[in-house]
């Protein structure tokens, strides 16, 4: 999804291997108004199938889908277990989530530290008092359990 707009007709193209009749036909629809983010969903379901097979390319989809527009807890989630009160940033930085303690500061300044259920975390100190699971930046997960 990070795919720029204006190159969706292009790694179609080169990378889906869709012939040039269909490379028009997204241009069109790009032109017209077509939302971007469907034409890279088939983009990334034809490039998947094309070197990975169609099973796998719909259960990307779904996973994708799951993850990043119904918001659940994506299934290859790191799990670590802690006591209560160890702090989100150490267990970050011991799982290597996160390289640095100035990377989480960032992080948080930023609103990019999340819980599953959409609750941001806006102390750098934020310590565990509950099982949860949190997104840290876009695509990076981790799922506490205390002990």
């Amino acid at each position: 999804m990070s795919l720029r707009d204006d190159l969706i007709p292009t790694y179609a193209s080169l990378c889906a291997l869709v012939s040039s009749e269909e490379v028009e036909r997204i241009k069109k629809e790009l032109a017209t108004g077509t939302n971007p983010r469907d034409l890279k969903m088939s983009l990334a379901r034809k490039i998947v199938a094309l070197y990975h097979g169609e099973k796998k390319a719909l259960a990307s989809e779904k996973n994708f889908k799951d993850v990043f527009q119904n918001k659940k807890e994506p299934e290859d989630t790191l799990v670590v277990k802690v006591k209560p009160q160890t702090l989100l940033r150490d267990v970050c930085l011991s799982g290597n989530i996160i390289s640095s303690k100035s990377e989480w500061h960032r992080l948080v300044t930023q609103g990019a530290v999340i819980t599953i259920s959409g609750t941001k975390i806006h102390d750098p100190n934020f310590s565990l008092s509950r099982n949860e699971t949190f997104r840290i930046g876009k695509k990076r997960f981790l799922k506490i359990e205390l002990f």
